[in-house]
């Protein structure tokens, strides 16, 4: 097949969240199995215009401003997207979000099926900051603005893909949930395939182990908990850093902070005003080939996110190393947590909370141990790139074949 992806930004633009990293993956294992890539994206930081990375053929549109949907994209990518099919078939439109808004009917009066992946939507992020909002009880001019821009994209970008998609793949049934709400979107166009993970690279490794517990100046007696995401107030960074202060009377719990993000400095001085400076680690940024090291380096996962998350692969990944995981009930999490059976599930926002749910893993090596082994499990089972590529492909394949049988 000849794809052709759309995506506002991507991994190579040097952004690392869990959809660039998805779009990386994918692309890279459809090229590997005889696929033609070519991305089509918003302009390069560096100003480079074209690449071709390993057989991913990549566009970066001059004209346009970096990750945005406006400022000359709809137009710019039109016009690429013209040129590409003038000089070659393209058997598949592939859709970042609502990347390809612009595309969605082009495609379709050429007859070349738009397929579109829905990470969240518009809605999922403005509720995960009101939540926020609620939370801090400020920043409430933000949350107004926030709210235009919700209506905005959900009605002039977000609406027009999904209504003219031939298929719509929904990373969680969360997701899929809010896609079957949109008016003119019909159910049947919904296909649901999680995130996939490299099993093969995400997996337990005792000599990973000692090696980065070394590196760290981490003790055997140690018990360590990793936060490992963007540090930011909605991913919850400072709720883990309160829970380490609940358990302050126990000096052999260490907290890794792995990450950047805007609130790095801020994080930095509230580890410093409880006094914990010796008892947390701070890594930086980390990039997705050396995450593994950090997992296997710790004894329990967490992730205290605020922010309705569309799936949470860093929770797939830690499951994956065989960690038990303790994470926010909330959005898509409770699809990826059985609580009790391969992870706890705790209330957003309760730091207290965590912290008892921390002391009690910690405590209870043999329950611990169940969660991890059931967490590896359920991550091979379920969230294995492997099987992520395969049914995306025949998606790709159900979607050619409907086409072509409508005209």
């Amino acid at each position: 097949m000849n794809i052709c992806f759309f995506s506002l930004v991507t991994c190579w633009h040097g952004i690392r969240g869990g959809m660039e990293t998805y779009g990386k993956l994918l692309c890279e294992e459809l090229v590997r199995k005889g696929h033609d890539v070519t991305i089509i994206s918003t302009k390069n930081p560096s100003n480079i215009e074209y690449e071709d990375i390993h057989g991913i053929k990549i566009h970066y549109l001059k004209n346009t401003a970096f990750g945005s949907a406006r400022k000359g994209w709809k137009k710019q990518s039109i016009k690429k997207f013209k040129d590409i099919v003038g000089t070659q078939k393209i058997d598949i439109v592939l859709s970042q979000q609502a990347s390809g808004y612009g595309i969605a009917k082009i495609a379709g009066r050429r007859g070349i099926p738009f397929v579109t992946i829905m990470h969240g939507s518009p809605t999922m992020v403005f509720c995960s900051i009101l939540k926020q909002v609620i939370n801090l009880k400020k920043d409430y001019l933000y949350l107004f603005k926030s709210l235009l821009l919700c209506l905005y994209y959900t009605i002039f970008n977000e609406l027009t893909t999904l209504k003219n998609s031939s298929v719509i793949i929904a990373v969680s049934n969360d997701v899929a949930r809010v896609a079957e709400k949109r008016l003119f979107v019909k159910r049947n166009k919904i296909k649901v395939i999680n995130y996939g993970i490299d099993t093969k690279l995400f997996k337990f490794s005792e000599e990973e182990r000692q090696k980065t517990r070394l590196e760290l100046n981490i003790s055997d007696h140690d018990k360590v908990v990793l936060f490992l995401s963007l540090l930011s107030k909605q991913k919850g960074v400072d709720i883990a850093i309160k829970a380490l202060n609940e358990l302050s009377s126990y000096k052999d719990i260490k907290l890794i902070i792995a990450g950047d993000g805007e609130y790095f400095d801020e994080a930095k001085l509230l580890v410093k005003n409880f006094n914990l400076e010796s008892r947390v680690i701070f890594t930086g940024f980390v990039h997705h080939e050396n995450a593994p090291k950090y997992y296997n380096a710790s004894d329990i996962f967490i992730f205290p996110t605020l922010r309705i998350e569309s799936f949470g692969i860093v929770i797939a990944e830690a499951m994956a190393c065989g960690k038990p995981v303790i994470a926010s009930n909330i959005g898509s999490i409770p699809d990826v947590i059985d609580n009790s059976v391969n992870g706890i599930l705790f209330p957003p926002g309760d730091f207290e909370s965590l912290a008892r749910h921390i002391y009690s893993l910690l405590s209870d090596h043999r329950y611990s141990t169940k969660l991890a082994q059931n967490a590896r499990r359920k991550a091979i089972e379920r969230y294995d790139l492997d099987r992520m590529v395969e049914e995306t492909i025949k998606v790709f394949e159900l979607a050619i074949t409907n086409k072509k049988k409508q005209g």
